[in-house]
């Protein structure tokens, strides 16, 4: 991936062949992703529809779930990439919220959340003021585009935190990133399309008998949907590690 185009269909095999190796390496640690994703999504179930409907409180309350999630998952992801980068296998899940590269971490995985939490807020206040489709569209599509180009330029700066790698910092994970940002879309794009597709069959299994709290279908779309973003997480994880091997000249102290 060291080209100026970043081959986008290899790069996604090969994430999910990290991840399938992460699985099989580490299984108790991925279990415990599965169960802090589990109980995220049992929390927002939980939480009234209308908390959800209002801009201002359901945005603070999706931030705040993310953060929390970021918190218990941040041991998990700097295993993963510990493993795909340097074959570092961690037996358990250890919670370490005084370590250097924990705090790191998870606080740029706070600082996207919060990005994300902020473009959402935006969108639905213009949404609720503004009668004008092509307005709210507009504000959308912006901030999503801003979104999604941070994460990408930013996206060799996880692992080279995880692994302990020299200039493990914004600064270089933006120059090293320059002119990769939407190829390296694409990959986190097409990678995620075989598990999307497996929540979109599963929605069209299910049918709308889902939506209804405590029915037996929607406990089947929780046994179902939590390991699917278990599995996202770590595919994420995966293509995050291989971009760093790649591009991150710079976080690895090179020229």
């Amino acid at each position: 991936m060291a080209s100026s185009r970043l081959p986008i269909l290899p790069a996604s095999k090969t994430a999910y062949r990290d991840l399938w190796h992460v699985i099989m390496a580490m299984p108790a640690l991925i279990g415990c992703a599965l169960l802090i994703i589990l109980a995220q999504t049992v929390v927002e179930i939980m939480v009234p529809q209308s908390v959800w409907s209002t801009p201002f409180l359901g945005s603070v309350l999706g931030f705040l779930l993310d953060v929390m999630r970021s918190f218990l998952l941040t041991p998990i992801m700097i295993a993963a990439h510990r493993y795909i980068i340097l074959g570092e296998v961690t037996p358990g899940y250890v919670l370490d919220p005084g370590a250097p590269a924990f705090q790191a971490f998870f606080r740029w995985l706070v600082a996207l959340s919060a990005l994300s939490a902020a473009a959402t807020l935006v969108h639905a206040l213009v949404l609720a003021a503004s009668p004008w489709i092509v307005v709210t569209t507009a504000v959308f599509i912006i901030g999503t585009i801003v979104v999604i180009a941070v994460t990408a330029r930013l996206s060799t700066m996880f692992p080279a935190i995880a692994v302990d790698a020299a200039g493990a910092n914004a600064s270089n994970a933006w120059a090293d990133t320059q002119g990769y940002a939407f190829g390296i879309f694409l990959i986190f794009l097409v990678a995620s399309l075989p598990l999307a597709a497996v929540a979109i069959l599963e929605l069209f299994a299910l049918g709308p008998g889902l939506m209804e709290r405590g029915s037996t279908l929607s406990v089947i779309d929780l046994i179902i949907g939590s390991p699917i973003q278990t599995g996202l997480a770590i595919l994420y994880v995966a293509i995050a590690s291989r971009l760093f091997q790649a591009l991150a000249h710079r976080l690895n102290g090179e020229a």
